[in-house]
């Protein structure tokens, strides 16, 4: 990289194809050195395991990051950067929620349980819903301690992490709710009814009040745990 000067930017396209994980983490810290000693360094890549492993190396160096999303729309159009364009499997809890309340909105109007075509509808919403209770357990339950496709373990998240009889109790009630309909292979004993609108709504509705519920507390925890790292303050004693 120094053949081409220290001030000339870099642009790298993909460059942890066939790398191991230690690799591709080593090749993140690199160019984020060199986006730290003053160079302009754009990335593009497909890879979500090295595009964390680049967040952690530009937080841990403080370097100043920005992240885009480039899409291929259904028009023809390609190389587009759009934020609504996030892969699903990077999208935090709240925003999939948003999106399948979205998706049922559209639907309301023209869904009948009685229409077997509408199955393909029905497994991908409770597809969508099981994922993100699974999500939710990695970035609220567990606070972001560990994630897929991210390189370390946050300890120190450690603090804001807590799972109870009580979520263990609603995760299994909406996962297996959601078992039901997603994209599971079913028995031939299993009713093939489709759900009521209503019913698929509720389901999200409780997975919606789980999600307020844990992260409230989770942010409860961290403000806890950040007074408890913060030490002691000594108290002033008046005569």
């Amino acid at each position: 990289m120094k053949e081409v000067g220290a001030r000339h930017g870099i642009v790298v396209d993909d460059p942890v194809s066939s790398l191991d994980h230690a690799r591709m983490e080593a090749v993140a810290k690199r160019l984020v050195k060199e986006a730290a000693a003053g160079r302009q360094v754009i990335i593009f890549t497909h890879n979500l395991f090295f595009h964390h492993a680049v967040f952690e190396a530009a937080r841990d160096m403080k370097v100043p990051l920005r992240e885009e999303w480039i899409a291929k729309h259904a028009d023809g159009r390609f190389g587009i950067i759009d934020v609504g364009q996030e892969p699903w499997i990077s999208m935090g809890v709240t925003k999939r929620i948003s999106i399948i309340d979205g998706l049922l909105q559209k639907k309301k109007p023209t869904y009948s349980e009685t229409d077997e075509t509408e199955r393909s509808f029905v497994t991908d919403v409770y597809s969508k819903m099981r994922e993100t209770w699974e999500h939710a357990i990695e970035e609220i339950l567990f606070a972001g301690v560990v994630g897929r496709f991210r390189p370390n373990v946050a300890t120190l998240k450690l603090r804001a992490a807590r799972v109870e009889q009580a979520d263990y109790e609603a995760v299994h009630a909406g996962m297996t709710r959601c078992s039901k309909y997603s994209g599971h292979d079913q028995s031939a004993g299993v009713p093939t009814d489709l759900p009521k609108l209503t019913e698929i709504k509720a389901d999200l509705d409780k997975l919606s009040a789980f999600v307020t519920a844990a992260n409230s507390r989770r942010k409860a925890l961290e403000k806890e745990g950040q007074l408890y790292e913060a030490g002691p303050v000594a108290a002033k004693v008046l005569d």
